[in-house]
């Protein structure tokens, strides 16, 4: 972590930038008794929302409870 602070010069930027996405997410979160978003409330249009993208992985569960064959899958998706 020392070497990543010496290696950072603007510290700000780390603070600054978490913030204003996260206003971003809250902006166009869909609040359930207006069915609509804080930005549709103010601006009148829907927001802009190309630039969020889905990431992650598929994830497998090992199946140890059940009596499995040779052959049967040992895992769930």
């Amino acid at each position: 972590m020392k070497t990543f602070n010496n290696f950072v010069k603007n510290k700000e930027f780390f603070i600054i930038f978490p913030v204003q996405e996260l206003s971003k997410i809250i902006n166009i979160y869909i609040r359930p008794i207006l069915k609509k978003t804080l930005y549709e409330l103010w601006k009148g249009r829907q927001p802009n929302i190309s630039y969020f993208h889905l990431f992650g992985c598929e994830c497998f569960i090992l199946n140890t409870k059940d009596n499995l064959g040779k052959f049967d899958p040992k895992s769930n998706k």
